[in-house]
C-alpha cells in the first residue's frame, strides 16, 4: 500500500462526477459521507491511480494500480463535464495532468 499525495481526484464508481479533494483530512470527509459498493478510485497529482482502501483504520493507504493515461484522463474529465453541464466538451484534449487537475478544480470552484 502506498499514500496518495494531494491534490488528487476522487471518482466513485459509477459516477461521472469527479471530486476535487485537496488534502487527507477532505478525503476523510467525502469517504465517511459516501455509502459505494465499491472503492473509489483516487487519481493523484503525478498521475497515479489507487485504490482507495476500504477499511476504516486506514482508509489513507491506498493500492496502487497503475499510471492514468492522458487519454483515460481526459474521458474522465469530459465525462465529468457533461454531468456539470459543460458546454463544448469534445473540444477538449488536455495536454497534461496539471491541466485535467484544474478543469476539475475549476468547475468545484464555480459552485
Amino acid at each position: 500500500m502506498q499514500q496518495a499525495e494531494f491534490p488528487a481526484i476522487l471518482q466513485f464508481i459509477g459516477d461521472d462526477e469527479l471530486i476535487y479533494v485537496v488534502n487527507a483530512a477532505q478525503l476523510l470527509d467525502e469517504l465517511q459521507n459516501s455509502v459505494q459498493a465499491e472503492p473509489p478510485q483516487l487519481i493523484d497529482h503525478s498521475g497515479r491511480l489507487f485504490t482507495v482502501n476500504s477499511l476504516p483504520t486506514n482508509p489513507l493507504a491506498c493500492h496502487l494500480k497503475a499510471q492514468i493515461s492522458l487519454p483515460e484522463l481526459n474521458q474522465l474529465v469530459r465525462k465529468h463535464l457533461v454531468a456539470r453541464q459543460q458546454c463544448c466538451v469534445l473540444k477538449i484534449e488536455i495536454e497534461n495532468i496539471q491541466q485535467g487537475f484544474e478543469l476539475v478544480r475549476q468547475t468545484v470552484d464555480n459552485e
